[in-house]
């Protein structure tokens, strides 16, 4: 059974989160897939200026790896929705143990592309501010793919440094299966109270890494998010790899991954 909103028919209701409810959606006009973010009710006003305003700006981004934002509800519409690029894909935690012996570099590198679309949306005064697993999935390509920022509720810019601490930490040191569903903002201070440099078993430079979004706040987010960057690719080539050839070398493994866990667009999706 489907329900219309809009020019969008909606054939099925992917989850429901806090801020309101995910479905797929098929555009009639354009005969596309996509996924429709309807928002709770807010009240006119400030909140609904702030939706349009972050939203208008997030039509800039258009990086392969940014889950492409293509329209939201007109103007005086009674309840508010974006519609976005749909991705056929799995999680950044659902490949965790499963990738064989590159695995390590890979999750290196897709931290530094997490850290690259951060750091355009901070070149274009905008923050995420929504990181969590649900919100980054990597498709056939062995790309990252980051989803759904916030648009309404949006927390400050060094909130993208510290929780791209948060996801280094899940995939190179311990992944919490009990975390994987709630945002990396609401475990930031739980883990900066537990992280223990000494007890990592990575490289210093990647202790580093995970140690300085943790901790980061005051300076400017673009630069941390370029330090962050830098440190990986340096990291790599200590190793004689390019980020371009991890992710490469990730997606034939991915390959495998893909045909064995039958993925499904977005069945992980929270609103």
């Amino acid at each position: 059974m489907t329900s219309q909103t809009g020019k969008f028919d909606v054939v099925e209701v992917l989850g429901h989160g806090p801020n309101g409810e995910t479905s797929m959606a098929v555009d009639t006009v354009l005969g596309r897939v996509v996924v429709l973010k309807h928002y709770k009710a807010v009240d006119s006003g400030a909140p609904e200026m702030i939706f349009r305003s972050n939203v208008n700006s997030l039509y800039s981004i258009t990086l392969p790896s940014f889950g492409v934002i293509y329209s939201a509800s007109p103007e005086a519409q009674e309840s508010l929705y974006l519609a976005r690029e749909y991705v056929n894909g799995i999680t950044m935690d659902q490949m965790v143990g499963k990738l064989g012996a590159g695995e390590k570099y890979y999750m290196v590198a897709l931290v530094a592309e997490v850290a690259h679309v951060m750091r355009t949306l901070a070149k274009a005064k905008l923050t995420h501010g929504n990181l969590k697993f649900s919100n980054l999935m990597v498709n056939q390509t062995g790309h990252v793919k980051v989803l759904d920022p916030s648009v309404i509720d949006v927390p400050a810019g060094e909130t993208d440094v510290q929780c791209l601490g948060v996801l280094a930490h899940h995939l190179w040191v311990e992944l919490n299966p009990s975390q994987v569903d709630t945002t990396f903002e609401s475990q930031l201070e739980s883990l900066r109270g537990q992280f223990q440099p000494s007890e990592c078993m990575l490289d210093d430079a990647l202790v580093e890494t995970i140690g300085q979004c943790l901790a980061f706040e005051g300076k400017s987010v673009e630069q941390a998010l370029d330090d962050c960057i830098e440190r990986i690719d340096q990291w790599l080539a200590t190793h004689d790899m390019s980020r371009g050839e991890v992710l490469s070398d990730g997606a034939q493994s991915l390959n495998y991954l893909f045909l064995t866990s039958g993925a499904k667009s977005q069945f992980s999706e929270n609103a």
